[in-house]
């Protein structure tokens, strides 16, 4: 029981810092992205955040 309670802080603490780094970024990503020039193959924007959310969770 004592590994199990560990391993689910250790879960916690890395997702809470995946958490405070996505706050601090997310206002300029509108901006930033937006101004780049994607190839014609990048993924419509609605796809990112589904797809970061399964990869961020499966890290």
């Amino acid at each position: 029981m004592k590994n199990i309670l560990k391993l689910i802080v250790s879960i916690l603490i890395c997702e809470l810092a995946g958490v405070a780094g996505s706050i601090f970024t997310a206002p300029a990503i509108k901006t930033w992205y937006a101004s780049l020039n994607k190839p014609s193959f990048s993924p419509p924007n609605f796809v990112f955040a589904p797809a970061w959310t399964v990869l961020f969770l499966l890290i």
